[in-house]
């Protein structure tokens, strides 16, 4: 899976024109996972794509408003559930990678999902991962991250996703020191995201 959000994420950044390189795309991630993926219509969505994020710590952002972000959301089945991943790179090296994993099928909106270091506390709910890097700042090493708290996929469209989280964290160092964690929240919306399926179709996720 990381292998696809890697590949996907450097050659979306790249902007792909022709739909012969859409299938030269599609043939390289599949080389590299040893799976079968569907990234159609990867080539207008490119062009097409509008991001924003507006991502906070302890009531400051943790990027500029205006940043320019590239990205993609990746579907994936297997013996746990579906898993949905959005992958985000900024002009600066910055990146936004969101991830909800065990989601079951036929579920509906919005899915919550816990995020959570402790898989004890899941309780059948979804999980979620969020990692916000910012290369371009002075102490990227001090970039936070949430340890605790909700992520929420509110819309699932094939031209509109958006997700929204409510956490408490921190950088990683105080990820077992609880008593440092500063609210930590975020709202990102991609209209016309280029998307990859894995394992189902995307026609069977997009509501």
């Amino acid at each position: 899976m990381k292998k696809i959000l890697f590949l996907t994420l450097i050659l979306t950044g790249c902007g792909v024109k022709e739909k012969a390189s859409e299938s030269l795309t599609e043939k390289a991630i599949e080389a590299a996972s040893g799976k079968d993926v569907d990234i159609s219509n990867i080539a207008k969505n490119t062009e097409d794509q509008k991001f924003e994020q507006q991502i906070s710590f302890d009531g400051k952002p943790v990027f500029g408003a205006n940043k320019v972000f590239s990205g993609s959301v990746t579907i994936i089945k297997d013996n746990k559930g579906i898993g949905i991943s959005g992958a985000y790179a900024g002009e600066n090296a910055e990146q936004i990678l969101w991830t909800v994993s065990q989601i079951k099928e036929g579920f509906t909106l919005p899915i919550v999902a816990k995020i959570t270091n402790k898989d004890s506390e899941l309780n059948g709910m979804p999980k979620a991962l969020v990692m916000c890097n910012n290369f371009g700042a002075k102490d990227m090493y001090g970039t936070p991250m949430p340890f605790e708290g909700e992520l929420k996929i509110t819309k699932l469209k094939a031209d509109l996703i958006e997700v929204e989280f409510n956490a408490k964290g921190g950088p990683a160092t105080d990820a077992e020191k609880p008593d440092n964690w500063k609210p930590f929240t975020g709202k990102i919306t991609m209209k016309n995201p280029v998307a990859i399926s894995q394992g189902i179709e995307k026609s069977a996720v997009f509501q």
